[in-house]
């Protein structure tokens, strides 16, 4: 995903609709436009899926840093060259099988697997501060963040992260931060989760 949110403006929108009172954003908020959300997310997250959890049955979710089979060897592939849609998802099955997608694909897949394999999970979208994002002679701290999409798994009440920058892993949040400059979630949704302002006490 690219364009990140203006933060600011994101934060006048959440205010506004705080506001207003409601838990679930509506499928016609600039909040869900902003974040490039689709009306129905979801139903993408289908941890009952045969592969989906023929997949989940081989992850330990135990350990400081686990991996997520299926996913070590996703190749990332811009919304651009996947199709001309705006609001290009596929559902974690497709994924899986095609081993390659972009970061909202891999994402909701790997929310998918975690669910499959009785780890809680959202999906979270937001602005990420990272080299991806910069020409080769700007430094990280100059960059314009760029909109972005992880997993979130909650464990013993730590979370954990996994998105394109950690690859098939999902990794406590704290050492997320060695992989990108800074993350700022926005949103997120799951299986039983409406799409909402992100909340880390959920």
């Amino acid at each position: 995903m690219t364009g990140a949110v203006d933060a600011r403006l994101f934060a006048d929108a959440v205010a506004a609709y705080d506001a207003v009172g409601g838990e679930e954003i509506p499928t016609d908020d600039h909040l869900r436009r902003w974040t490039k959300t689709r009306e129905d997310p979801q139903q993408f997250i289908v941890p009952d899926d045969p592969l989906v959890e023929r997949y989940a049955e081989a992850i330990d979710p135990h350990t400081d840093g686990f991996e997520l089979n299926g996913l070590q060897d996703f190749e990332y592939v811009a919304n651009a060259e996947q199709c001309d849609e705006l609001f290009c998802w596929d559902y974690p099955q497709d994924t899986l099988d095609r081993g390659s997608g972009n970061c909202v694909d891999y994402a909701i897949a790997a929310a998918s697997l975690l669910e499959a394999a009785e780890v809680e999970a959202r999906v979270v979208i937001g602005n990420v501060y990272w080299e991806g994002n910069c020409d080769s002679d700007v430094p990280v701290e100059d960059c314009d963040p760029g909109l972005h999409a992880v997993a979130e798994a909650r464990i013993d009440g730590d979370r954990y992260i996994s998105d394109t920058a950690t690859i098939g892993e999902a990794v406590p949040r704290s050492v997320y931060d060695d992989y990108v400059q800074e993350w700022v979630p926005l949103t997120m949704f799951g299986e039983d989760l409406p799409y909402q302002v992100y909340d880390p006490g959920r």
